[in-house]
């Protein structure tokens, strides 16, 4: 399932190197060793070498406007997020202007583009190289951002707890311009 090459330099320490080989082409190991030597190489390659595990990722974009009031205004499907930023910000109206999901596998970079919901000409572009460990998604080189008229840009990296929702960043603004704040969700989708 794994690069052979990345495997192999697992257990080289384990192995005798010089009737020791590898061939990325065949991805194949060839392990010549003593007996504690070639079990533990067996261990190592079987803890190892698992499938890639499938990622969802879910990004909400809303923006937030205007003066707080005493009841904002904002859709029902992202209720939960606004009371918990109602607590640290009066804005009067949320919305929710790009939205991206998708699946990829650990391990490689993905991508996403769209059109961004109520403004005119306004791209919504997501990138980061997924992983995975521990129960925990990392988001390496999470690029979140929108085009014009409100053009932001986001650069991290987060760790996310499989099946958590976090609020990554928000872009300061004022309560006209408003802000633009990143709503993550991470899940690794079990095999059947």
């Amino acid at each position: 399932h794994r690069d052979v090459a990345d495997i192999y330099h697992i257990v080289r320490p384990y192995l005798v190197e010089k009737h020791s080989t590898v061939s990325e082409r065949l991805r194949t190991i060839s392990a010549y060793g003593h007996k504690e030597g070639i079990e533990k190489v067996e261990a190592l390659i079987e803890k190892y070498d698992t499938p890639l595990k499938q990622v969802w990722l879910e990004v909400v974009l809303i923006l937030a406007t205007g003066n707080g009031v005493k009841k904002a205004e904002y859709p029902e499907e992202i209720a939960d997020v606004v009371k918990q930023l109602q607590s640290l910000f009066k804005f009067g109206k949320y919305t929710v202007v790009g939205r991206a999901d998708a699946m990829g596998l650990e391990g490689t970079e993905l991508f996403l583009q769209s059109k961004a919901s109520g403004l005119e000409q306004a791209e919504f572009v997501v990138r980061t190289q997924l992983g995975y460990s521990d129960d925990v998604i990392r988001l390496q080189n999470l690029e979140v951002a929108i085009s014009e008229p409100h053009a932001r840009r986001m650069h991290t990296t987060a760790n996310v707890r499989n099946g958590e929702t976090v609020v990554l960043g928000i872009s300061r603004g004022d309560a006209q311009e408003g802000s633009l704040i990143t709503v993550v969700t991470a899940k690794v989708m079990e095999s059947p």
